[in-house]
């Protein structure tokens, strides 16, 4: 769970009525870290992706050149090889996105938590 040292908070001093600039810190600091969070989601979901393009390069060059081997039997375990790395890449951007939504709904449970404390100083 984030902590609330991590969500920066700035306020006006002057100009405004009592708890809007307060208001529109805390959804100016909430936008902000979702953002973080979707641009790091992109990101790892590019590197998942890309490892998993690389393992099924190496399987399908493995078989490219099979000689005096029985093509069907290699193409039986380029098939096998295939779905396992294409099992294993749904599991991994499963577990991927299950990390995501975490994140998601312990900075949603920050920002309620601070709004709470900030009303009640209000």
């Amino acid at each position: 769970m984030l902590s609330f040292s991590k969500m920066h908070i700035q306020t006006q001093q002057h100009g405004a009525p009592a708890g809007q600039p307060v208001r529109e810190s805390l959804y100016n600091a909430f936008d902000s870290n979702m953002k973080k969070i979707d641009r790091q989601a992109i990101s790892q979901e590019s590197k998942i992706n890309k490892r998993y393009d690389a393992k099924r390069a190496r399987a399908e060059s493995k078989y490219k050149n099979p000689g005096v081997f029985d093509i069907c039997i290699l193409t039986r375990n380029l098939t096998s090889k295939m779905e396992k790395i294409e099992q294993a890449r749904e599991r991994a951007l499963q577990k991927h996105q299950y990390k995501i939504q975490m994140k998601r709904l312990a900075q949603e449970e920050t920002l309620s938590d601070l709004a709470q404390s900030w009303l009640y100083r209000l």
